[in-house]
């Protein structure tokens, strides 16, 4: 299965420390451009974990 990915779960799952999930669960995670950019922004929470590069790099 394919899944489109929006910011608030992104950021949720990274907060938590369940990033790892989508892997699990789906065959391909797609985040759009606008995402990617909201996930960058100093003021997302995935910036104050591991930061969003990892998570770009795996589900892109």
């Amino acid at each position: 299965m394919i899944v489109v990915a929006d910011t608030s779960p992104l950021n949720y799952l990274a907060l938590i420390g369940e990033i790892e999930l989508l892997a699990v669960l789906y065959q391909k995670v797609l985040i759009p451009g606008e995402v990617l950019r909201e996930l960058q922004q100093e003021q997302t929470l995935m910036r104050q974990g591991d930061g969003v590069k990892p998570l770009a790099a795996s589900f892109t």
